[in-house]
């Protein structure tokens, strides 16, 4: 999921696994639903910084 991430982000930055942990946690800590629906938020906002 990261090679995905990373291959398809138009920024100089590279995300690591440390940052989608860390976004998942802080997604649940706020009352996400499930591990799958984290993931899912926050690959939209990668998507939306395109």
């Amino acid at each position: 999921m990261l090679k995905f991430i990373n291959k398809n982000n138009p920024y100089k930055e590279e995300y690591r696994l440390h940052n989608l942990i860390s976004y998942i946690m802080d997604e649940l800590k706020v009352g996400a639903t499930s591990l799958g629906s984290s993931v899912q938020s926050w690959l939209e906002s990668i998507q939306d910084k395109k």
